[in-house]
């Protein structure tokens, strides 16, 4: 037996003696999850337990206006909408609030290279702005370096689950929307099932 697979076998019966010990599963079913749900405590683990390291960006906080407590155990989702005039952009604005509101499953970050900073966030949501590609005075290899810096950090700062770039017409791709409904009901079986909250 290989030395990983002797830790490997320690760490399976510490494991199993956890889980017979007395109040294992009161600690487990009960006293987890109310800790899990404590906003402090959360922010407060987070904090020291969790230090910003990667790629160098600091995580942001995410406060979206009339956020639900509850939605900080969301996942974060980016929408990525670049270069849309202002039916594109509306239709995009639409479509993602629509998705928000119909499966309450993700906490929206909205990417954007225009100015309506308050229209997005006049509808709850959390926006990050980029450069637009005509005003951009240098090469355009560097704009598009510039751009994935930019995402690179929206997924690193807000710690972002799941990268969706809106079609053309400002929708939100079929497969996306897909899997975005289908977290809903994953969260909720999760949590009768013992493991969320």
């Amino acid at each position: 037996m290989s030395p990983v697979d002797e830790g490997a076998d320690r760490r399976q019966r510490l494991a199993a003696a956890a889980r017979r010990a007395p109040g294992f599963r009161l600690a487990s079913d009960r006293v987890l999850p109310r800790l899990r749900a404590n906003r402090t405590l959360t922010d407060l683990v987070w904090r020291v337990f969790d230090p910003d390291h990667g790629l160098g960006v600091a995580r942001r906080p995410f406060r979206s206006a009339g956020a639900d407590p509850d939605a900080e155990l969301l996942p974060v989702v980016a929408f990525v909408l670049l270069g849309a005039d202002d039916a594109t952009f509306a239709r995009a604005l639409d479509a993602v609030c629509a998705l928000r509101d119909e499966t309450g499953a993700f906490r929206p970050v909205l990417v954007v290279d225009r100015p309506d900073l308050g229209a997005v966030r006049g509808r709850g949501l959390v926006v990050d702005h980029v450069v637009p590609r005509d005003a951009w005075t240098g090469d355009a290899a560097d704009h598009d370096a510039y751009v994935g810096r930019r995402l690179v950090s929206v997924v690193d700062g807000f710690r972002t689950w799941h990268l969706v770039h809106l079609g053309p017409d400002g929708e939100v791709p079929a497969a996306d929307a897909r899997l975005l409904r289908a977290v809903r009901p994953a969260i909720e079986s999760g949590r009768t099932a013992g493991r969320f909250r």
